[in-house]
């Protein structure tokens, strides 16, 4: 919702912007975008590293013997990589801009 107010937004500021002059409500706008897309590549690069540290636990005969153990880290790994694709989407709406 945060993110669509925000493209609204900045479509509307740009509707009204002469040829190329960029107000200080769009400079804001775009240095909140360039935030948001900085946080998001973070959020990115963090939940990667945790589905690759997730499949490398799975593979610990330890952790596979054990089904409780498994069966979390299973629910985790899909629970991280559904979270993982929906903010590269969002990432990739942000970029388009």
């Amino acid at each position: 919702l945060e993110q669509t107010a925000l493209n609204e937004k900045q479509k509307e500021i740009k509707a009204q912007s002469n040829q190329g002059h960029r107000s200080r409500q769009q400079r804001a706008l775009d240095a909140q975008r360039r935030a948001e897309i900085s946080r998001l590549e973070k959020q990115i690069n963090d939940a990667e590293k945790r589905i690759a540290e997730i499949e490398n636990e799975m593979t610990n005969p330890k952790v596979f013997s054990d089904y409780q153990l498994s069966q979390k880290l299973c629910t985790e790994l899909e629970e991280t990589r559904n979270n993982h694709e929906k903010m590269l989407e969002e990432w990739l709406v942000l970029c388009e801009e």
